[in-house]
């Protein structure tokens, strides 16, 4: 039976008892058990998509609505006439929609793109755990495919998991980010020049926060480009909302602009670079050898509400709703509607198949629970929490969610008004397709980071605010009782 803890007997305060027992229980060791999650053998990469080499490059923290191949009325993505520019490559390629990450944190939303599972299953639910079970990496790997990653997140640090299947994983910081496309060319050029099978990935930093743009761009979309933008600026106007002014609010986001332009800048020559290898080893070039596969692995919320301009505590269409464009061999030109999670990009691409689903799920941890169909979005905070919210940085300010969240999509696309009184029937309905999935999706067991030089990054990018606990979803019977 799914453990579960009802809204209405127990306290914040009371809940903290399983924080203890969750973490006694990693201290001893316990190891979890990954024999229901198969072995990269067992999801082989179909014969169709093994005439070709992947190319996936993510970027951190990038809202698809910043893009203007998404309706953004700013050039993040370069120019569309520009070879291997974004705005170029969505061009060449497919544009999705609509593509929701199952959460707005980078570790548990990048596992569940290289598992093909929500971070429930895999039990990589936060930054600070570890990824047991197997990637479509190490399937690439089994397959004969040489594989290169580098990446400029720390919260992804070798050790974390995510570098299973691949023979290099490089961790270039922040401030190395600009050789980033370097060091991956310089991997992939032998294979490309052996015609050996390829799969790289790279991941870029910016626009995560702080938003320090290169000096040249700090003034391309911000007039006031000097606005101080770094963490304890961002954390105060969380903690004190009413200070934020909209004209300062809209500095930070020129300064955020700038970032995904940067980071577009690199993206464009990591392509560029591998067209390049591609020719020169006497091959058609990029576009004809190789797929590649654009995304990022959460958004921004950009103090849409309470002065909050991160993710992490976010479960709002903001930092939901991400990029994907896939582009090159095998790919047609054009837009898909059709709604996807992130988590089910890989199975479609190379095991040409993915669950048609009908509703979209989230989650913050194991705590707080997001659910969108092709209409209405759900969100639901079963903790009774008092109004704190998701235990995140900056300490101590709440984020706090309604128990039940309603919101119309086809009326109110940033989900800023909450319906949930006016439509019980929607709620009701919404509430037991949440249940639903919730009962349908095992549940991996969490392994915390071990100590040494990833606790200590992690704690300096202040990852480490950490307490595991399973509160499930309410179930129908469940709200109508707390609506007594």
């Amino acid at each position: 039976m799914r453990g579960g803890i009802h809204p209405l007997a127990n306290t914040w305060r009371e809940l903290l008892v399983l924080v203890l027992v969750c973490a006694a229980a990693a201290a001893c060791g316990t190891k979890p058990d990954t024999s229901a999650h198969g072995t990269a053998a067992e999801r082989p990469v179909h014969a169709s998509a093994r005439d070709r080499d992947w190319i996936f490059v993510s970027i951190d923290t990038l809202r698809a609505d910043h893009l203007p191949f998404y309706g953004y009325e700013r050039e993040t993505a370069g120019e569309a006439d520009d070879p291997f520019s974004l705005a170029w490559l969505a061009e060449q390629g497919t544009v999705y929609d609509s593509v929701w990450a199952p959460i707005g944190k980078t570790m548990p939303s990048l596992a569940s793109f290289w598992t093909g599972e929500f971070p429930l299953e895999h039990g990589a639910v936060s930054n600070p755990t570890v990824l047991t079970v197997p990637t479509w990496a190490e399937s690439f790997q089994a397959h004969g495919y040489r594989t290169h990653a580098a990446v400029a997140n720390r919260a992804i640090s070798r050790g974390c998991g995510l570098e299973k299947g691949f023979e290099s994983y490089q961790m270039l910081p922040k401030e190395l980010e600009p050789s980033l496309p370097g060091a991956l060319l310089d991997r992939a050029r032998p294979h490309i020049d052996a015609g050996e099978p390829l799969m790289l990935w790279a991941h870029f930093m910016a626009p995560h926060q702080p938003y320090t743009p290169p000096e040249e761009l700090a003034r391309r979309f911000s007039e006031r480009p000097l606005t101080p933008a770094d963490n304890d600026a961002l954390y105060a106007y969380h903690a004190q909302p009413e200070t934020l002014d909209e004209a300062t609010r809209q500095a930070i986001i020129g300064l955020y602009d700038g970032e995904i332009l940067a980071a577009a800048g690199w993206v464009q020559e990591l392509l560029t670079g591998l067209d390049a290898a591609y020719r020169g080893a006497g091959r058609g070039g990029l576009l004809d050898e190789a797929t590649v596969v654009f995304f990022s692995d959460h958004g921004e919320e950009l103090a849409e509400r309470h002065g909050y301009f991160l993710h992490a505590k976010s479960l709002y269409r903001g930092v939901l709703q991400v990029p994907l464009v896939v582009a090159g061999r095998g790919a047609a030109v054009g837009r898909q509607s059709q709604p996807r999670s992130l988590l089910d990009v890989l199975p479609e691409l190379l095991a040409l198949e993915a669950p048609a689903r009908e509703v979209w799920a989230a989650s913050w941890q194991t705590e707080y629970y997001a659910l969108r169909d092709a209409r209405w979005t759900l969100i639901h905070n079963p903790t009774q929490d008092g109004g704190a919210g998701p235990f995140e940085p900056p300490r101590g300010v709440p984020y706090p969610y309604q128990s039940i969240e309603l919101y119309d999509r086809s009326q109110d696309l940033y989900e800023m008004v909450n319906v949930a009184e006016r439509h019980p029937a929607e709620v009701e309905r919404m509430l037991g397709r949440m249940q639903a999935w919730y009962q349908a999706t095992p549940q991996g067991e969490v392994t915390h980071i071990p100590g040494g030089d990833m606790r200590q990054r992690l704690y300096e990018l202040g990852y480490l605010e950490f307490a595991h606990q399973v509160i499930a979803p309410w179930t129908v019977e469940q709200w109508k009782q707390a609506q007594e």
